[in-house]
Protein backbone atom coordinates (compact mmCIF):
# COMPACT_ATOMS: atom_id res chain seq x y z
CA UNK A 1 0.00 0.00 0.00
CA UNK A 2 3.16 2.39 0.51
CA UNK A 3 3.65 1.81 -2.99
CA UNK A 4 0.45 3.26 -4.51
CA UNK A 5 0.96 6.02 -1.86
CA UNK A 6 3.99 7.24 -3.03
CA UNK A 7 2.75 6.40 -7.00
CA UNK A 8 -0.20 8.96 -6.04
CA UNK A 9 2.24 11.58 -4.68
CA UNK A 10 4.52 11.35 -7.09
CA UNK A 11 1.86 11.65 -10.14
CA UNK A 12 1.11 14.79 -7.67
CA UNK A 13 4.36 16.18 -7.62
CA UNK A 14 4.74 15.35 -11.50
CA UNK A 15 0.89 17.49 -12.50
CA UNK A 16 2.10 20.72 -10.20
CA UNK A 17 5.42 20.56 -12.39
CA UNK A 18 3.63 20.21 -15.53
CA UNK A 19 1.51 22.93 -14.50
CA UNK A 20 4.63 25.60 -13.92
CA UNK A 21 5.75 24.21 -16.98
CA UNK A 22 2.73 24.84 -18.94
CA UNK A 23 2.56 28.65 -17.19
CA UNK A 24 5.74 29.20 -18.19
CA UNK A 25 5.29 28.48 -21.68
CA UNK A 26 2.19 30.68 -21.24
CA UNK A 27 4.02 33.86 -19.92
CA UNK A 28 6.98 33.07 -22.40
CA UNK A 29 4.59 33.43 -25.51
CA UNK A 30 2.76 36.21 -24.26
CA UNK A 31 6.28 38.27 -23.53
CA UNK A 32 7.42 36.78 -27.24
CA UNK A 33 3.93 38.41 -28.50
CA UNK A 34 4.51 41.68 -26.96
CA UNK A 35 7.91 41.93 -28.38
CA UNK A 36 7.32 40.66 -32.18
CA UNK A 37 8.63 43.01 -34.35
CA UNK A 38 6.61 44.99 -36.72
CA UNK A 39 7.83 44.40 -40.12
CA UNK A 40 5.93 41.06 -39.07
CA UNK A 41 2.77 42.62 -38.14
CA UNK A 42 -0.21 42.97 -40.97
CA UNK A 43 -1.32 46.52 -41.11
CA UNK A 44 -4.46 45.80 -39.26
CA UNK A 45 -2.54 44.38 -36.66
CA UNK A 46 -2.61 46.34 -32.96
CA UNK A 47 0.91 46.91 -32.56
CA UNK A 48 2.36 49.07 -29.45
CA UNK A 49 2.06 52.97 -29.57
CA UNK A 50 5.62 53.81 -28.58
CA UNK A 51 6.75 55.85 -31.84
CA UNK A 52 9.97 55.38 -33.32
CA UNK A 53 14.04 55.75 -32.27
CA UNK A 54 14.86 59.11 -31.75
CA UNK A 55 16.70 60.57 -34.66
CA UNK A 56 19.83 62.11 -33.24
CA UNK A 57 21.11 65.38 -34.75
CA UNK A 58 24.55 64.99 -35.40
CA UNK A 59 25.39 67.75 -38.02
CA UNK A 60 26.08 70.66 -35.62
CA UNK A 61 22.85 72.55 -36.68
CA UNK A 62 21.36 74.42 -34.41
CA UNK A 63 17.65 74.73 -32.88
CA UNK A 64 16.14 76.53 -35.35
CA UNK A 65 18.39 74.25 -38.64
CA UNK A 66 16.18 71.35 -36.90
CA UNK A 67 13.22 73.17 -36.80
CA UNK A 68 13.54 74.07 -40.33
CA UNK A 69 14.37 70.76 -41.13
CA UNK A 70 11.22 69.05 -39.65
CA UNK A 71 9.06 72.21 -41.09
CA UNK A 72 10.39 71.66 -44.61
CA UNK A 73 9.93 67.72 -44.30
CA UNK A 74 6.25 68.48 -42.99
CA UNK A 75 5.02 71.05 -45.65
CA UNK A 76 7.36 70.15 -48.43
CA UNK A 77 6.99 73.28 -49.84
CA UNK A 78 7.45 74.01 -53.85
CA UNK A 79 10.31 76.66 -53.81
CA UNK A 80 11.85 76.36 -50.12
CA UNK A 81 12.94 79.58 -49.40
CA UNK A 82 16.36 80.62 -49.06
CA UNK A 83 17.56 80.82 -45.52
CA UNK A 84 21.38 81.68 -43.84
CA UNK A 85 22.27 78.93 -41.49
CA UNK A 86 20.61 79.60 -37.73
CA UNK A 87 18.28 81.86 -39.11
CA UNK A 88 15.18 82.43 -36.61
CA UNK A 89 12.27 80.77 -37.66
CA UNK A 90 9.63 83.85 -37.20
CA UNK A 91 6.40 83.59 -38.16
CA UNK A 92 7.28 85.34 -41.70
CA UNK A 93 9.64 82.96 -42.53
CA UNK A 94 7.26 79.91 -41.22
CA UNK A 95 4.57 81.77 -43.86
CA UNK A 96 7.39 81.64 -46.94
CA UNK A 97 8.11 77.91 -45.45
CA UNK A 98 4.42 77.10 -45.91
CA UNK A 99 3.53 79.00 -48.91
CA UNK A 100 2.18 76.76 -51.60
CA UNK A 101 3.44 73.96 -49.37
CA UNK A 102 1.28 70.58 -47.86
CA UNK A 103 -1.92 71.23 -46.86
CA UNK A 104 -5.20 69.01 -45.98
CA UNK A 105 -6.16 69.63 -49.48
CA UNK A 106 -2.67 68.09 -51.14
CA UNK A 107 -3.65 64.54 -51.80
CA UNK A 108 -0.11 64.01 -53.14
CA UNK A 109 1.72 65.40 -50.21
CA UNK A 110 -0.47 63.90 -47.23
CA UNK A 111 1.42 65.44 -44.26
CA UNK A 112 0.73 68.81 -43.12
CA UNK A 113 1.68 71.83 -40.78
CA UNK A 114 -0.61 71.91 -37.53
CA UNK A 115 0.92 74.23 -35.07
CA UNK A 116 4.22 74.86 -33.29
CA UNK A 117 5.62 75.95 -29.76
CA UNK A 118 9.28 76.26 -28.32
CA UNK A 119 10.78 72.51 -29.13
CA UNK A 120 7.83 71.26 -30.58
CA UNK A 121 6.05 71.16 -34.29
CA UNK A 122 2.66 69.72 -34.64
CA UNK A 123 2.13 67.91 -37.76
CA UNK A 124 -1.20 66.81 -39.32
CA UNK A 125 -1.60 63.34 -41.75
CA UNK A 126 -4.68 63.03 -44.27
CA UNK A 127 -5.78 60.51 -46.59
CA UNK A 128 -9.28 58.99 -47.28
CA UNK A 129 -10.72 58.38 -44.01
CA UNK A 130 -7.46 57.79 -42.29
CA UNK A 131 -6.00 60.71 -40.22
CA UNK A 132 -3.47 61.30 -37.47
CA UNK A 133 -1.68 64.00 -35.46
CA UNK A 134 1.84 64.14 -34.57
CA UNK A 135 3.77 65.81 -32.16
CA UNK A 136 7.64 66.03 -33.19
CA UNK A 137 9.80 67.02 -29.97
CA UNK A 138 13.06 68.52 -30.97
CA UNK A 139 16.28 70.34 -29.77
CA UNK A 140 19.65 70.35 -31.04
CA UNK A 141 20.68 66.80 -30.37
CA UNK A 142 17.65 64.81 -31.43
CA UNK A 143 13.63 64.91 -32.83
CA UNK A 144 11.37 62.84 -31.41
CA UNK A 145 8.33 61.47 -33.08
CA UNK A 146 4.69 60.49 -31.53
CA UNK A 147 1.37 59.96 -32.41
CA UNK A 148 -1.52 62.26 -30.52
CA UNK A 149 -4.56 61.01 -32.06
CA UNK A 150 -6.01 59.42 -35.05
CA UNK A 151 -8.92 58.46 -36.80
CA UNK A 152 -9.54 54.70 -38.40
CA UNK A 153 -6.32 53.30 -36.99
CA UNK A 154 -7.43 51.61 -34.15
CA UNK A 155 -5.83 53.42 -31.73
CA UNK A 156 -6.06 52.83 -28.09
CA UNK A 157 -4.30 54.15 -25.01
CA UNK A 158 -1.11 51.70 -25.83
CA UNK A 159 -1.54 50.54 -29.18
CA UNK A 160 -2.30 51.14 -32.51
CA UNK A 161 -2.40 49.30 -36.03
CA UNK A 162 0.57 49.00 -37.65
CA UNK A 163 -0.51 50.91 -40.50
CA UNK A 164 0.06 54.35 -38.42
CA UNK A 165 3.49 53.48 -37.50
CA UNK A 166 3.99 52.81 -41.30
CA UNK A 167 3.00 56.13 -41.63
CA UNK A 168 5.06 57.81 -38.79
CA UNK A 169 8.00 55.93 -40.56
CA UNK A 170 7.50 57.76 -43.71
CA UNK A 171 7.63 61.44 -41.92
CA UNK A 172 10.53 59.79 -39.87
CA UNK A 173 12.44 59.42 -42.65
CA UNK A 174 11.31 62.93 -43.99
CA UNK A 175 12.52 64.37 -41.55
CA UNK A 176 15.86 62.61 -41.31
CA UNK A 177 16.45 63.35 -45.11
CA UNK A 178 15.64 67.23 -44.58
CA UNK A 179 18.15 67.65 -41.83
CA UNK A 180 21.17 66.14 -43.89
CA UNK A 181 19.64 68.57 -46.90
CA UNK A 182 19.78 71.75 -44.37
CA UNK A 183 23.03 70.37 -42.97
CA UNK A 184 24.49 70.18 -46.20
CA UNK A 185 22.72 73.67 -47.06
CA UNK A 186 25.18 74.81 -44.16
CA UNK A 187 28.53 72.94 -44.87
CA UNK A 188 28.28 72.87 -48.53
CA UNK A 189 26.11 75.96 -49.66
CA UNK A 190 24.06 73.61 -51.30
CA UNK A 191 20.52 75.16 -52.23
CA UNK A 192 17.90 72.74 -49.97
CA UNK A 193 15.94 70.84 -53.25
CA UNK A 194 12.15 71.14 -53.87
CA UNK A 195 9.36 69.17 -53.57
CA UNK A 196 11.53 66.24 -51.92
Amino acid sequence: MRTGAVSKQWVAVKAAARSRVAWLVIAAIVLACRSAPLADAPPDALVLNSGLSPIDVRYGLDVDDVELGILLAVANPPDPPALEPGETITDEVLSRILAGGANESRPEHPWYFVGRASGLVRAGYKRGTVSMRVAIKYDDAMVLLRIVESRNLGQTDTHIRAEALALLDDLDDRIRESIIEVAQRNQYGQPIPANR
